[in-house]
């Protein structure tokens, strides 16, 4: 049932962080917003418009001269508060973190959430590989940190490296749900629901779910590991870079108990849902380079899972070894006169190492509310321009273009930013989501999300 705001990776993303970089401290905005649904809604609970207010604030401090001992501290937070029926209060911290450095370029110290650039790929289309997601918003996931204490040595100009270790997971954060007479629902455009009824060998009946909390401490209290080597300066010239990790997944793994279903005793089936906490190997690879004005990176991550033990009689979500392998080109066009604009283009691809089995006995929604990853190759471009830049006005466009290959599906997504001094913003942005007809929604992100066309508008005080 939550809402999550679009404008956080429109807005916050970017003017709102470049006001907290220019006060090199702390900022607090405030954001009112309002989105529409065009589309056909996937259950009778979700809505066609949410109006909310978003609080998020950022602090960056530290102590001591760059060039010497400091220390950082650093704080990224929002909550999303509802101002219509149809959102949910909710909140996210990406990051949070107490960093001690004893020598700049040779070694610091970090205890707590904190991003790092594991895999570019990874971040760019919000894979949540490694690091978890909020997903609020599936068109919008917001990236957060993995939890633990990390250790850097060197110089990020030339060789680096990168370790951390944690006991302690915190998985991605999904749309809110609740559980109604048997049914799995929530007012959450984003959020789908699996199948409610089905037919088998001449039998039919409705499908009452019931998803079991699992124990928390035993979800929270996973060991992880992971490491990283940079050899070369990510922002000039050429670099290569190599990670690994052994953690648990950021997404659940579900395990449907079946049973009372295959025996065909009733003609209304019990359907259990158990979320597991699965571990798996990550592995990347990635090599670019950078010029002035352009920058190219390949990519290559290979994930690797460790089978949990479950029951015979349940049908589980996929499990398959996969690797995701890449491609982000971006390049600015001033060397052509057009200032203030940046052009990117971008590929992913997922291939499995073996054919994919069904998932589960019932086929269609159930699929696509319970995959991982709902897409095999996309391809995308970005357009990123500064239309007007002045001391009091600026006004900045996106458009964004992805591909779905496998099912031609086509996701477009532009926006609109005005900003007036260092405190008011508006924004206006919408997406449009098409797929030929038939496709089914467990193809890819786009097919399962077609009916989420929208326009969100939004005004920002940065205090």
């Amino acid at each position: 049932m939550s809402f999550n705001l679009y404008l956080r990776a429109i807005f916050l993303g970017g003017l709102f962080w470049s006001n907290v970089a220019a006060s090199a401290t702390s900022g607090f905005g405030v954001t009112l917003s309002q989105t529409s649904y065009g589309g056909e809604a996937q259950i009778s609970e979700q809505g066609s418009h949410y109006l909310s207010v978003t609080p998020s604030f950022v602090t960056h401090k530290r102590w001591g001269s760059a060039d010497e001992f400091n220390q950082v501290v650093r704080f990224d937070g929002l909550a999303v508060l509802p101002m219509s029926q149809n959102v949910d209060l909710v909140a996210a911290i990406p990051e949070a973190y107490y960093q001690v450095v004893p020598k700049p370029d040779v070694f610091s110290f970090t205890i707590g959430r904190k991003k790092e650039n594991w895999s570019e790929l990874d971040s760019y289309w919000n894979l949540g590989l490694w690091q978890p997601l909020v997903r609020w918003d599936a068109a919008a996931p917001i990236e957060q940190g993995l939890s633990g204490l990390f250790f850097e040595l060197g110089d990020k100009k030339t060789v680096s490296a990168t370790l951390m270790v944690s006991g302690l997971f915190l998985p991605d954060q999904q749309a809110e749900f609740q559980q109604k007479d048997g049914r799995l629902i929530s007012t959450n455009r984003w959020f789908r629901a699996p199948v409610s009824s089905v037919s088998l060998q001449e039998a039919s009946g409705e499908i009452h779910y019931e998803v079991v909390i699992p124990d928390y401490i035993e979800i929270l209290n996973q060991n992880s590991y992971a490491a990283m080597l940079s050899l070369g300066d990510l922002k000039q010239g050429l670099f290569f870079k190599g990670s690994l990790t052994d953690k648990p997944a950021n997404q659940f793994h579900l395990g449907i108990d079946t049973e009372r279903i295959l025996s065909l005793r009733e003609i209304d089936f019990n359907a259990p849902i158990h979320p597991i906490v699965v571990r798996h190997k990550l592995y990347t690879l990635e090599s670019g380079y950078s010029w002035e004005y352009s920058r190219v990176v390949l990519s290559a991550n290979w994930e690797g899972y460790e089978n949990p033990e479950v029951k015979d009689s349940w049908q589980q979500t996929a499990l398959i070894d996969s690797r995701y392998s890449g491609m982000i080109f971006s390049q600015n066009l001033t060397p052509l006169g057009i200032k203030r604009t940046t052009v990117g283009l971008s590929y992913v691809r997922k291939d499995m190492n073996s054919d994919s089995e069904d998932a589960t006995i019932i086929k269609g929604d159930i699929e696509a509310s319970t995959q991982r990853f709902a897409f095999d190759e996309m391809a995308g471009l970005q357009v990123d321009t500064n239309i007007i830049r002045t001391f009091n006005l600026k006004l900045n466009a996106r458009f964004k273009y992805v591909y779905s290959i496998f099912d031609s599906g086509e996701w477009v997504s532009a926006g609109l930013q005005v900003a007036h001094g260092q405190s008011w913003s508006w924004s206006l942005s919408g997406d449009i989501f098409g797929v030929p007809d038939g496709t089914s929604p467990s193809t890819s992100f786009i097919s399962k999300y077609r009916g989420n066309d929208r326009i969100s508008g939004s005004l920002t005080y940065v205090f």
